[in-house]
């Protein structure tokens, strides 16, 4: 019985081929940004495999679920999501790392501005979003309104999205096929001007400290220059129930709040004793956005996924009008908007709302 693995090598992996090979490997998937690859080995081999000089270490790839929730236990509707700006995020490009995205007509009208697709899971090529979450997630970032005459629109409505699917029509997906969908737009990112990315999703973060496969992705993207977006988590509201790659000190990590205050399912941090999260807090139940079934309709969706894009186009509204600002820039900016409540914690609103 094969098990898919995670192996980091201290430099570039070609030399690591032939000992995966050896020991019956099969390379999945490889990972220059972050000198890693993705490998289906026996796992009495494992032992072998960690002891070669070039491995830094070696971890099990992990399940990844997007986080959106039930509607069914709220009723009352939030406003629109309003630009930041003027510019609202033209010429930044959003990629979406989630289930794909559907040609809806707010991506496609007056012109397209659905930049590419990418399927990482069945290799497709024409765009397509057989659970729904990643055209509802896109569209809070960056719908325009062109099929409710403007009712009905993203944060950012003029910036560009690139989308990639790493997740199934469960809305379920591994480790591995984030991080393949991260090397994607790590190899793109110039091709496209993608200077955000948002993570609607997440998996349990392990014990304090321990090696995170997502984490060291993201990091690689951040010191790129790609500001980079997560949902906290649908685990609320128990404390240190933040989710990874949310649990990274260098992104935004973006909990939810609603019509009757914080959500009760928003996750919560500390995620240790020098990392504080979440970052903050953005509108995330009953939130209207694209509906993946029709091109032309809408659909109402509840969780931290919908959160996190409302942030992901307030950042694009940002580095549109400075286009300068480094990832550390947009996130002290994006703090400084937030509304701190008085009498909560910080490991439960952060640095407040939006």
């Amino acid at each position: 019985m094969t098990i898919p693995y995670i192996v980091f090598s201290k430099r570039s992996c070609g030399e690591l081929r032939s000992c995966i090979v050896e020991n019956y490997g099969l390379i999945r998937h490889e990972y220059p940004f972050i000198n890693a690859m993705c490998i289906e080995v026996p796992e009495e081999k494992v032992a072998r495999i960690k002891k070669h000089r070039l491995v830094s270490m070696v971890l099990r790839d992990g399940v990844v679920k997007k986080m959106s929730t039930s509607d069914s236990a709220y009723a009352a509707h939030l406003p629109i999501a309003i630009p930041f700006s003027a510019t609202g995020g033209y010429g930044v490009t959003i990629a979406i790392i989630d289930t794909g995205i559907s040609p809806h007509y707010d991506f496609l009208k007056p012109h397209c501005r659905l930049f590419a697709f990418k399927d990482v899971i069945s290799n497709e090529v024409l765009p397509y979003d057989d659970d729904g979450h990643g055209t509802h997630v896109a569209g809070i970032a960056a719908g325009n309104g062109h099929s409710c005459n403007g009712h009905i629109k993203g944060t950012a409505p003029l910036a560009n999205i690139v989308a990639v699917k790493a997740l199934d029509e469960t809305g379920s997906g591994t480790s591995s096929d984030i991080l393949a969908a991260m090397q994607w737009i790590s190899d793109n990112k110039e091709r496209y001007n993608i200077r955000v990315l948002n993570l609607s999703f997440g998996v349990p973060s392990e014990e304090e400290d321990a090696p995170d496969p997502l984490v060291v992705g993201t990091t690689a993207l951040v010191r790129q220059g790609i500001t980079v977006i997560a949902a906290a988590g649908n685990s609320g509201p128990k404390s240190r129930t933040i989710s990874s790659p949310g649990i990274n000190p260098l992104i935004v990590t973006v909990g939810a709040y609603g019509p009757n205050g914080i959500a009760d399912f928003s996750s919560r941090g500390p995620v240790n004793y020098s990392v504080r999260k979440p970052d903050l807090l953005a509108p995330g139940v009953n939130i209207a956005s694209m509906n993946a079934l029709n091109p032309k309709a809408y659909a109402m969706q509840t969780g931290t996924s919908m959160s996190c894009p409302y942030v992901s186009g307030l950042a694009a509204c940002i580095i549109s009008e400075y286009p300068r600002l480094s990832p550390k820039g947009v996130k002290r900016l994006l703090r400084n908007l937030a509304v701190p409540m008085r009498g909560i914690s910080i490991d439960i609103q952060g640095a407040g709302f939006l």
